[in-house]
């Protein structure tokens, strides 16, 4: 029992120091990650709404700043290609959703035309 207890301590001990160990400064917080600047108002909004309604779950009435642009629409092989587009904005996203094996969906939206082209490894997959 004393020897449990010696073990438990010894552990608690270098997982404190462990803790201790970590620089906070060297990590961005919520605030400081644009991502969560943007929507954190429109998930603040739906979250009120769902409380004033009574609901806990489920779908919200406030309507998305998104919209799919219908012409845009088009099916590519197991892949549905869409353009999307921020109402304020006005600045094109592209849709994929790919419809992968044993009912798998993957959903990706990134820039239509980005300034720098990002890292696809997905052709790996």
């Amino acid at each position: 029992m004393k020897l449990t207890l010696l073990y438990l301590a010894a552990t608690v001990s270098l997982l404190a120091q462990v803790g201790l160990a970590v620089k906070q400064e060297d990590f961005k917080t919520s605030e400081q990650v644009a991502f969560y600047r943007r929507h954190r108002a429109f998930a603040d909004g739906v979250g009120k709404e769902s409380q004033l309604l009574g609901k806990s779950t489920g779908a919200s009435q406030t309507a998305s700043p998104y919209s799919v642009l219908q012409d845009s629409v088009h099916l590519d092989g197991h892949t549905l290609v869409a353009s999307v587009q921020h109402g304020a904005d006005k600045v094109p996203l592209k849709l994929n959703v790919s419809f992968l094996d044993k009912g798998i969906v993957r959903i990706r939206g990134q820039e239509a035309d980005p300034l720098k082209a990002r890292f696809d490894d997905t052709q790996k997959l």
